[in-house]
């Protein structure tokens, strides 16, 4: 069973409260920076995401969701599992090859085309 990405709480990493002002987060920010030059990358993501508003909204809900156990994954998956095939073998088969090709053989015939002239036309079709 793999696991979930640890989802890193950008409240925790630049050290704010929840109702830090978009000031306070930069302020913070800066000066997490300094301390921690290696971690700028996620320093720089977290007060993005704590500063615009409707990330900052998708960020509580993220944390604010209950993390399933291994039980609840399991009862889910195998809940799915028996599910029946939505087309048969034939199908399946033909979508992926296509239909047999139905050729037909034309032979060599005059047209006249009188909006033209009258001489005929002969028309010709290649051998597949």
């Amino acid at each position: 069973m793999t696991t979930r990405p640890i989802l890193a709480d950008p409240y925790e990493l630049l050290a704010v409260s929840a109702s830090a002002s978009a000031d306070e987060i930069w302020q913070r920010y800066q000066r997490a920076v300094l301390a921690r030059a290696a971690d700028r990358g996620a320093l720089a993501q977290a007060a993005e995401d704590l500063r615009q508003p409707h990330k900052r909204l998708a960020v509580d809900m993220l944390l604010g969701m209950p993390e399933p156990d291994d039980a609840e994954i399991e009862a889910l998956i195998s809940a799915y599992v028996e599910l029946p095939s939505l087309a048969s073998d034939d199908v399946v088969a033909m979508l992926a090859i296509g239909p047999e090709p139905e050729l037909e053989l034309a032979s060599r015939e005059l047209a006249m085309r009188p909006e033209l002239d009258d001489e005929p036309i002969v028309t010709l079709e290649l051998d597949p």
